[in-house]
């Protein structure tokens, strides 16, 4: 054999060798040990079997239920999950219809208020009744209405009697209008939550379409909740990727130091930077929505859905329960 094949073979053997080594590392050496030694396992996230990928959740205190929202990527209907907190078994899932056609949007993110539920995508938040959707034999439930909100509307929660909608950010591909965009200490924030009060009673649940705040979001944030202290906690990630969970003093208990115009209307928008951020977490990857339960955060991931299991070196079947 000439030397130059020899060393081309050689040259050739080391490189598929190296790569071998960064496989084994990708899928067999992950460690999350802060993440670890505060979060358990807790329900299974349902419908992983199928072409379900989880995006949202949020719990009803009074009937004792979570509600787990996502996409099929199959394109068929969104589904909705609800999953007892007692016996952590599936009772049921539905599907939602908008104007006479099944909703097949990302249902990004969900949140329930009473009777009603809000679940957002693609720009706007849709209500439905919750109640109906517990206690209907029908799999499919109408929509009572929806708006159109100033941001991507990417994940949802409810808090203090408000409706606080918040958007994704990441590079050109998941981008937003540029009067979102807020310089602070730790570099630009591109996303935006806008906050609503709530008014049942109201068209949409609420008193107005015009929020009545903002908060400033860094990149990549799939879910916002509180921790049993009061502070904020955002889930942070993109694809494969260690998520990251960002924790900040609660921000609404201070002045806001920005204002921005929606509707004609100059809002506050308090901003999130590492001047206020508390603690940075690693987390496994494909973090998504999480909720406040108990004094603990529940948290919920898509990194074992069909989709995308096998590019993920963690693959988790259930939603983990975090003491923070």
């Amino acid at each position: 054999m000439k030397t130059r094949t020899k060393v081309g073979l050689i040259i050739m053997a080391s490189i598929l060798a190296m790569l071998g080594v960064a496989v084994y590392i990708y899928y067999f050496t992950a460690s999350y040990p802060e993440f670890e030694a505060i979060a358990v396992k807790d329900f299974n996230i349902p419908g992983l079997e199928t072409k379900f990928v989880p995006q949202g959740i949020d719990y009803d205190e009074n009937t004792d239920n979570f509600l787990v929202s996502g996409y099929m990527s199959d394109g068929s209907a969104s589904r909705f999950y609800v999953v007892n907190k007692t016996t952590k078994k599936t009772i049921k899932y539905f599907t939602l219809t908008v104007e006479g056609k099944a909703y097949k949007g990302h249902a990004s993110g969900v949140a329930i208020n009473g009777e009603f539920a809000y679940v957002v995508s693609e720009g706007k938040v849709f209500r439905f009744n919750f109640t109906t959707a517990l206690t209907s034999t029908k799999t499919e439930i109408k929509v009572i209405d929806y708006f159109e909100t100033n941001n991507g509307a990417d994940f949802v929660l409810i808090n203090n009697n408000q409706l606080i909608v918040g958007e994704f950010h990441n590079g050109k591909k998941y981008d937003v209008p540029a009067s979102h965009k807020i310089e602070t200490s730790s570099g630009t924030n591109h996303a935006l939550a806008l906050i609503y009060n709530l008014n049942p009673a109201n068209d949409y649940g609420i008193e107005s379409t015009t929020p009545v705040a903002g908060l400033s979001l860094p990149n990549q944030v799939q879910g916002m909740s509180f921790t049993k202290d009061g502070n904020i906690i955002l889930s942070t990630s993109f694809s494969v990727p260690d998520s990251k969970l960002l924790i900040y003093e609660n921000v609404f208990n201070s002045s806001p130091t920005e204002n921005l115009t929606i509707n004609e209307v100059s809002i506050p928008v308090y901003v999130l930077s590492k001047d206020n951020r508390l603690d940075v977490i690693t987390a496994p990857t494909m973090s998504e929505e999480l909720v406040l339960v108990d004094d603990k955060v529940y948290l919920l991931f898509e990194s074992n859905c069909k989709k995308y299991r096998l590019i993920n070196r963690t693959r988790l079947s259930n939603v983990y329960a975090l003491d923070i």
